[in-house]
């Protein structure tokens, strides 16, 4: 005889057949797996901070909790995560809106100021020479003296500049390398500063709040380079002062390429409020700086002597929270466009040379593109705010030979572009600067004599004992 078999239960009734007490003890085992792997995750975590902490020091610890709010702000007003097809489908679509967009507009030439373009040539040896010389051209074990003092010399055969202290920190957060030298010929003492080389100089560079700058009241600027610039006048200001006190009538130039460029117009802003013993004459010479002001036009900052140089495409003297938003807004725009994959791969692929007016999914993707761009700059985000670059600014054109620098607003470098594809973070590159600069006139003085005109000797008159007013007496025929 067969045996009958039982129904099958269901799975409600085999759960209801477990009692509580079999349910109960299921909870607390997935509980303690829970919090036996968020206890492993905090550990972990908290043995990466120790090792951060020990081998960059606690500044760098605190950096990175920054940069992580950061990227929760932004991430958090833009919702990139959920995107259809993501940034790396989006950008190279963005790529075709940003090729159409006009150059900088000129508003003055570099050339008319046959002085200043000197100045710009000549003070951007400086600039790269604080990168220090690598071997075989120095030994591997050499003072950062010497680095500086090597690279100067091959970059400038005939310089009689003489560095007299350097420092070119490997992993200290906040501190870019920096140097100080005397420039004899220009009668003026040099504040060279390092650009990014390092991990801690990236997260520096990255954490770019807005925070007020207690100097310029009203005034706003980048909250880690903040820090860079009085932690470098800190460690110079009494070889800045020394200096000063040996060459009497010498000037200070500020100088540097990428973050020492943002670095070197803070240290220029912080040196106008508080000057330097005898109140030496500053100016500042700065490539591919980051923005970092929010109010360029305010007349104490107006004031102050600042030459900024962009060349082509470079990303960095376009980047800050406000633009990485803006660009996220149009990624997001294109994400949400009523294309599908094989239609967005051709358009990555033939989408340049195809006609935007001969094409509607190119079109739809300019337009986009566009009404994104306006939507966001017309929103107003406190924790987001767009940063500029102050003083005068020179944006190189080296698709023309000679390369051709112009005068620019700085309003023109507000927008992230994503254009020439790679060749962009070329145009970053010191060597690129200095090489465009090569055709301008060879340097002048920088800080000319200031020669006092005695004030002509007023003609001496009688006493008026006599009476009368008194009457000219001169010592020469009239």
């Amino acid at each position: 005889m067969a045996e009958v078999q039982a129904p099958r239960k269901s799975l409600t009734e085999s759960i209801g057949g477990m009692g509580m007490s079999a349910l109960q003890k299921a909870k607390d085992a997935a509980n303690f797996v829970a919090e036996g792997a968020a206890s492993l995750r905090e550990e972990a975590f908290k043995k990466a901070k120790e090792k951060v902490a020990s081998e960059y020091g606690e500044d760098m610890v605190e950096l990175l909790d920054q940069l992580a709010t950061i990227v929760k702000k932004v991430s958090g007003e833009l919702n990139i995560t959920k995107m259809k097809y993501g940034l790396m489908l989006a950008f190279p679509l963005i790529h075709l809106e940003h090729d159409l967009r006009p150059l900088p507009a000129a508003i003055g030439q570099l050339e008319e100021d046959a002085d200043l373009a000197a100045q710009i040539k000549h003070w951007s040896h400086f600039a790269l020479a604080a990168y220090g010389a690598k071997p075989p051209e120095v030994a591997k074990d050499a003072e950062p003296t010497e680095k500086v003092q090597k690279r100067l010399e091959l970059l400038l055969e005939d310089t009689d500049a003489k560095v007299v202290m350097a420092a070119l920190p490997g992993a200290e957060s906040q501190t870019p390398g920096h140097f100080i030298c005397v420039d004899p010929k220009r009668r003026a003492v040099v504040l060279g500063i390092r650009g990014t080389v390092n991990l801690c100089d990236a997260i520096t560079d990255s954490v770019g709040n807005s925070i007020a700058f207690p100097e310029y009241p009203g005034q706003e600027t980048h909250q880690a380079i903040l820090v860079s610039a009085r932690t470098v006048l800190e460690r110079t200001k009494e070889s800045l002062t020394a200096a000063l006190a040996k060459n009497p009538g010498f000037g200070v130039v500020i100088t540097g390429h990428s973050l020492g460029a943002g670095t070197a117009i803070l240290c220029a802003l912080l040196l106008k409020a508080s000057p330097l013993p005898g109140r030496p004459r500053l100016r500042c010479f700065v490539y591919a700086p980051p923005p970092v002001l929010l109010n360029p036009a305010d007349p104490a900052v107006a004031s102050l002597d600042i030459n900024a140089v962009v060349h082509r495409h470079d990303i960095i003297p376009r980047v800050c929270l406000h633009s990485v938003y803006v660009l996220g807004r149009e990624a997001i725009a294109v994400d949400s466009l009523d294309l599908g994959l094989m239609d967005r791969l051709q358009l990555i692929r033939k989408g340049k040379a195809l006609p935007t007016e001969e094409n509607e999914k190119k079109q739809k993707v300019v337009a986009s593109i566009a009404q994104a761009k306006q939507a966001a700059n017309s929103e107003d985000h406190p924790e987001l705010k767009a940063h500029h670059i102050p003083g005068r600014v020179f944006w190189i054109n080296s698709d023309v030979s000679p390369a051709h620098a112009s005068k620019s607003d700085c309003g023109e470098f507000q927008a992230l572009l994503l254009r020439a594809g790679i060749a962009a973070l070329e145009d970053h590159r010191m060597p690129k600067y200095r090489h465009c600069l090569e055709h301008l006139p060879p340097p002048t003085v920088t800080f000319p004599e200031i020669r006092e005109v005695p004030k002509e000797q007023e003609p001496r008159r009688c006493c008026g004992l006599f009476g009368g007013s008194g009457y000219k007496v001169s010592s020469q025929s009239e």
